[in-house]
């Protein structure tokens, strides 16, 4: 079923061709598991080469396998499996408990499948080797950059995270070759953290992104570029569930970082847990 949401997710970086595609698709659900490849190319009025390209481009081997995944997403909608819904005003206090804890439930897992493990691993290897890890989000995405800031800070890497975002600005001119660069934003397009990251770049630093699914500016700077796979409702639930995905890969990271050098990093936060322990009792 994740493919299907990042129809719509990666619909800012499509084509005009794939756009055709997509719509045609969003408007005919049912219409497609019926389809060999050429009746759809004929439906939607394009070739099969570029039905198969669309279909690869969602992360299927084939068209035939995404027809598949197809069928088992409508399955899933007329069975009523799929729980995740927007929360209404009318919805009870369990109604809301279901709602939430499924849709970051499936947020989590939907972010979680769509990693690749190499580049996690150049990723974990960039933090260890950096000298100075900086870090750059605005609104929601703030919180996720200062998590993993604190958690890097607890066992001994020298990271920085300026709440304000014209420090976070200034804080760019400053950055050098051997330092890295990691950006959040759910959209992609957060235009204090872009051009953060874009004098960051232009002084040699190494860029991670943390961004929606799909083209956006901020993943086209990165060296390394990260994508949630979030379906966002009203009531702000979509804040909430990108949120969720964000710190789904920034545990990745950090837990991969963290496993490089086990025994010291065990040693770090048992001490800096030992530095605030007496202060929780009256």
């Amino acid at each position: 079923m994740a493919g299907f949401l990042r129809i719509e997710q990666m619909r800012a970086g499509f084509s005009k061709s794939e756009e055709k595609i997509a719509d045609y698709i969003l408007e005919n659900e049912s219409k497609i598991p019926k389809f060999n490849v050429k009746e759809f190319a004929d439906s939607v009025g394009t070739s099969t080469a570029s039905i198969v390209r669309f279909a690869k481009k969602l992360g299927y081997q084939s068209f035939v396998e995404f027809r598949l995944g197809f069928l088992e997403y409508l399955k899933e909608s007329e069975s009523g499996t799929t729980v995740y819904e927007a929360v209404e005003k009318s919805d009870s206090m369990g109604d809301i408990i279901d709602k939430i804890s499924s849709g970051n439930s499936k947020a989590i897992l939907d972010t979680a499948g769509s990693l690749n493990a190499d580049m996690v691993a150049r990723a974990v290897d960039a933090i260890i080797k950096s000298e100075r890890v900086f870090f750059f989000g605005v609104g929601q995405s703030a919180l996720v950059a200062e998590d993993f800031q604190l958690k890097l800070m607890r066992i001994g890497k020298d990271s920085i995270f300026y709440k304000d975002t014209h420090s976070q600005l200034a804080s760019s001119v400053h950055l050098k070759k051997g330092d890295l660069a990691i950006g959040i934003s759910n959209s992609g397009s957060s235009i204090e953290v872009f051009k953060a990251l874009e004098k960051a770049k232009s002084k040699g630093a190494t860029i991670i992104s943390i961004t929606t699914l799909g083209r956006n500016p901020i993943s086209q700077l990165a060296d390394m570029d990260f994508h949630t796979i979030a379906e966002e409702k009203n009531y702000r639930t979509g804040a909430i569930v990108s949120r969720m995905a964000q710190l789904t890969i920034v545990d990745i990271l950090f837990i991969g970082v963290a496993r490089m050098s086990f025994d010291e990093v065990r040693d770090d936060i048992k001490e800096t847990r030992s530095m605030v322990e007496g202060l929780k009792r009256v």
